[in-house]
């Protein structure tokens, strides 16, 4: 009952063990209530000390006991008996009305007991749970991960990423999740050197470390997917599969510019090595002019516009959350990191007003534990 409730998985680890309990004491006392009467009969055979052996310790020779819900204990128990030996009952054991009774009474009040005690006390976690991974183990020990069949995360584990990039937060958003340690290195957007050496390409995120697939000529693994797909396998990782959501993907399509639009001319303002330098910033912009025409005092001086125009739109994705905190009512998955990366860029757009459904969304799959992307919210302009 407890295992299959709300209250049991909402609860602190410390209240589950209470109620778990709790519900133990009633059992035993309702197997007391329905127990039949027993006798307990024993079967010895005298101790024989030898004349000449006055005053040595001699082993009294072992008792056989035996427990009948008959009146008489059974022949077999009896041939067991050496010669001499004689019948003694020892207990008679009868559960009278008042007893049980008192039992069932103790062990009902220590189960409503636990369970108000769990009900207030054991709700409500500072932070998300991690997914069930074995590395979300704070320190797995050898005998577990051999046990599991999968691989520890190793110490020197680095995923090498832009701090911007949609794609680098999608792997980011799943070793968080999943509890899973990593350095964190980022490069600068006009960086064309760092990340060639990684995969001969100017490509990010990459996946390096002891044990770590690497591809033909390349010192890690490339591509979020395969990131996300080869930590699963190797680390025992949960991550519920895409479903296919076009509903969401639609939704994306029609988000993609004002997102663009809003989040370009802020992200270049924030603390990380992105665009840190003059090359980084030059590099950026004129990407993003060549492929969209994007001009950054242009996108400025429509905020007002662009922030009304999301505003509708972010209303519009609510009712698309079909979790509390997930895009499924299964908890978070797949679908939620391919959707997420485009709303932590918005988290850097100050007035955006966000649907309570969709601001708390963002916030709880940003605060895990073990979390190195995190909302831009607090440099916001």
């Amino acid at each position: 009952f407890f295992r299959s409730s709300t209250m049991y998985h909402q609860s602190t680890p410390w209240a589950q063990y209470a109620m778990a309990a709790t519900a133990a004491a009633a059992l035993v006392a309702v197997a007391t209530v329905v127990s039949p009467a027993t006798q307990l009969y024993t079967v010895a055979t005298p101790a024989v000390r030898p004349a000449t052996m006055v005053g040595t310790q001699v082993p009294v020779a072992p008792m056989h006991t035996g427990r009948f819900a008959a009146s008489q204990p059974s022949t077999a128990l009896m041939a067991e008996a050496q010669p001499g030996a004689e019948l003694m009952q020892m207990q008679h054991s009868t559960t009278s009305p008042t007893m049980a009774g008192g039992w069932a009474a103790i062990g009902a009040g220590m189960a409503l007991i636990g369970v108000a005690v769990a009900h207030v006390f054991g709700r409500g976690v500072k932070a998300p749970t991690p997914m069930y991974s074995v590395s979300a183990i704070e320190e797995p020990t050898m005998a577990l991960m051999a046990t599991s069949g999968f691989k520890a995360p190793p110490a020197d584990l680095t995923l090498h990423v832009y701090d911007h990039c949609p794609y680098c937060t999608r792997v980011e958003l799943f070793l968080g999740w999943n509890g899973i340690k990593y350095n964190r290195v980022l490069y600068g957007y006009g960086d064309m050197e760092g990340p060639k050496k990684l995969t001969g390409k100017k490509q990010l995120p990459v996946l390096q470390g002891s044990g770590v697939y690497n591809p033909p000529n390349m010192v890690g693994l490339p591509e979020s997917m395969d990131i996300i797909a080869w930590c699963a396998q190797e680390y025992g990782c949960v991550l519920p599969v895409a479903t296919g959501r076009s509903d969401i993907a639609a939704w994306q399509k029609t988000a993609k510019a004002p997102i663009a639009a809003l989040s370009r001319p802020r992200m270049i303002k924030m603390p990380y090595p992105d665009f840190a330098l003059e090359a980084d910033l030059e590099y950026a912009l004129n990407k993003w002019a060549k492929k969209t025409g994007f001009v950054t005092e242009e996108a400025l001086a429509q905020t007002p516009e662009l922030i009304a125009e999301m505003e509708k739109l972010l209303w519009d994705l609510e009712p698309l959350l079909k979790g509390n905190e997930s895009a499924n009512p299964w908890g978070l998955g797949m679908d939620d990191i391919l959707l997420l990366p485009d709303l932590r860029r918005l988290t850097c757009v100050y007035g955006l007003k966000w649907p309570p459904k969709v601001k708390n969304y963002v916030d709880n799959a940003l605060n895990f534990p073990a979390m190195q992307c995190v909302s831009y919210e607090k440099w916001s302009f």
